[in-house]
């Protein structure tokens, strides 16, 4: 293995021993980000049931009315905290993952893909680059979409609308389930399970 190989090596070991922690991390926000999608939706509710509320023109009831108005508003606006810092968390994930898969394709930039070396070419353990490359890109770019498509529709929520918050919580399910039966994941992972920077020494 030349030296520009063992580069690439290098570079190619650092973006597979990153994936498995990378797809762990996700399932990990996205199990926690459902108790502030809950928590809003619930809010939400609750809102339209005070809102809705009628007693005549009792001004006590009117100014304790208020008072939940309020209360319920500031708990909205907790969860969208949540919420926001939960969904920077993806974009935090998503930018390690990019940095790690971009150093890989910058070590490639003066290789020759008709050479025979196991670090092109695959072997036994390790599958041939450029589907490493491919299948890291197709991944990388289904969790970026999911981050995109969530984060902007948070970003335009109208989120004292029942409805609209509803919309919004089915959205991250479809959006979420994208991601567990996205195939190519799990085929990147087994391809990637046992590479080694030892192997061609």
């Amino acid at each position: 293995m030349d030296v520009e190989e063992k580069v690439i090596q290098k570079y190619l070991l650092n973006f597979c021993s990153m994936l498995p922690s990378h797809v762990e991390l996700w399932k990990k926000a996205i199990e926690e980000i459902q108790i502030p999608l809950k928590a809003l939706s619930n809010f939400t509710e609750q809102l339209d049931f005070v809102r809705s509320a009628e007693l005549g023109k009792d001004e006590h009831f009117e100014k304790v009315k208020e008072e939940l108005d309020v209360e319920i508003l500031i708990s909205i606006d907790e969860e969208l905290d949540i919420l926001n810092f939960k969904i920077n968390d993806f974009y935090k994930y998503n930018c390690d993952y990019k940095n790690k898969l971009t150093c890989l394709e910058e070590s490639t930039l003066n290789i020759d893909w008709d050479s025979d070396s196991p670090v092109i070419k695959g072997g036994p353990l390790q599958p041939p680059l450029q589907k490493i490359l491919k299948l890291g890109f197709d991944v990388y770019m289904m969790y970026w979409n999911v981050h995109k498509v969530i984060s902007a529709n948070l970003t335009n929520l109208n989120s004292i609308e029942k409805k609209y918050v509803d919309n919004f919580v089915k959205l991250c399910s479809g959006e979420f389930n994208r991601i567990k039966e996205y195939d190519k994941i799990n085929i990147l992972l087994a391809l990637t399970q046992y590479i080694n920077k030892d192997i061609y020494h």
